[in-house]
């Protein structure tokens, strides 16, 4: 597979890398295991503590932004759920 270092617009302000993207995924997927059903959870519990907590600040706004977009586009079993507020927003399994 050819690896592709371009940097992906998330928005109008935001670039991330390709790798930043997959490392995202690729947690989240690791993490499913732990989540129950009919269960709604933000985005720094979709991935596991130790991935979170290596994150800065500005790299965890970036990472809720990646996982808007993974689940938008069906890339994982989870689905955006309505809460009270806008922020944060929350994901449960399929």
């Amino acid at each position: 597979m050819k690896h592709n270092n371009e940097l992906i617009r998330m928005n109008t302000r935001f670039c991330i890398a390709p790798v930043f993207l997959l490392d995202i995924y690729m947690d989240m997927e690791d993490n499913q295991i732990n989540l129950e059903p009919d269960t709604p959870y933000p985005s720094k519990k979709l991935c596991s503590k130790t991935f979170w907590s290596a994150l800065s600040n500005g790299d965890k706004k970036l990472a809720g932004m990646c996982i808007s977009e993974i689940v938008k586009y069906g890339l994982i079993n989870l689905r955006a759920v309505k809460g009270l507020h806008e922020y944060p927003k929350l994901y449960e399994l399929k």
